[in-house]
């Protein structure tokens, strides 16, 4: 679609030519006649003085986005809209840097839990799930020592409760233990 400078210079042309009216001539271009004798805006200078304030402002406050900056600009005193400020902010390339800051957790009340510091004082566990080639499923029980992350136990069966789990921690338990007792 053609837009309105273009139709103007088409029917500045047809009058130069004089193959007819003005009023004829916008009506079959499809220009409104008010439209044709309208002053052009002239944002040369102008736009180019407000697109320096907005990067002004973009160093300034680099967090805040465009509404942001077309709120100091209307306090400036410009006569301007969000739409033109996020248009001449995208243009440039600005965008504001997102909030990075960290977030507190929540809930915790106790201080992290102190690391192994010797072989068999922390023991880590985890189910790991998977499915067989023939669709069923299969849960694998591993239990490592945290400090020298040797594997502790391992066990892997069709399903885990928790009584099974329970007699598969008695049998390294009572192995480790007396190892822990006697050294």
């Amino acid at each position: 679609m053609v837009g309105p400078a273009r139709r103007r210079q088409a029917i500045e042309h047809i009058l130069s030519l004089g193959m007819c009216s003005a009023r004829r001539a916008s009506r079959w271009i499809g220009l409104s006649r008010s439209a044709l004798y309208r002053p052009l805006k002239s944002g040369g200078e102008l736009e180019a003085l407000l697109l320096r304030r907005i990067i002004e402002l973009s160093l300034e406050y680099p967090t805040y986005g465009y509404r942001f900056d077309t709120a100091k600009l209307r306090k400036e005193g410009w006569r301007i809209s969000f739409k033109k400020v996020q248009r001449l902010r995208r243009k440039e390339g600005l965008a504001a840097k997102a909030n990075t800051s960290k977030k507190t957790r929540r809930g915790t009340s106790c201080a992290t839990p102190a690391g192994a510091e010797a072989v068999n004082d922390v023991w880590c566990w985890d189910f790991i799930h998977d499915v067989t080639e023939d669709g069923r499923s299969i849960r694998i029980l591993s239990i490592v020592d945290e400090y020298s992350r040797f594997c502790v136990e391992l066990r892997a069966s069709r399903s885990l409760k928790a009584q099974d789990v329970v007699k598969l921690l008695e049998k390294p338990i009572a192995k480790y233990r007396t190892v822990k007792e006697e050294s």
